[in-house]
């Protein structure tokens, strides 16, 4: 739908954030937490909501806390059986907080699961980064 918004696509309404910088869709994310203990970002970070990136980018040491966490393999993997009763990711931004279920940040493919996280680290002169992509955005 070019130039409004139809609420037949949307579950929970429209967030409407302020942008950090304007050369991306960059925002400024207040903390990261999984079952309501901060596991990242604990000042405020940035954040890039970005539709061309698939899984969630995330800053190396904050990927190693994730995974040890989910109890994930390095390489993301994990059990399938044990991806249904996984926590809940919780994002918060402007105050506001955006949780992210097992059923959407886990994957499965020919009988394997990888949760959709990706290591990276670019820091800006604010800290570290994240890139919230299609997992994020989906919910």
């Amino acid at each position: 739908l070019f130039g409004a918004i139809d609420p037949l696509y949307t579950t929970n309404g429209i967030t409407w954030i302020p942008l950090s910088a304007e050369t991306y869709w960059q925002i400024r994310m207040d903390s990261v937490s999984i079952g309501g203990k901060g596991i990242a970002c604990a000042f405020g970070c940035q954040a890039i909501v970005d539709t061309g990136t698939s899984l969630l980018a995330v800053p190396d040491r904050a990927l190693s806390a994730i995974l040890s966490i989910l109890g994930a393999n390095s390489n993301g993997e994990i059990s399938c059986s044990a991806a249904s009763r996984l926590p809940s990711i919780v994002f918060r931004i402007n105050g506001k907080a955006f949780p992210v279920p097992p059923s959407a940040y886990v994957m499965e493919s020919n009988g394997y699961c990888t949760v959709g996280f990706q290591g990276m680290d670019v820091p800006t002169e604010s800290g570290e980064l994240w890139i919230l992509g299609d997992v994020f955005i989906r919910e």
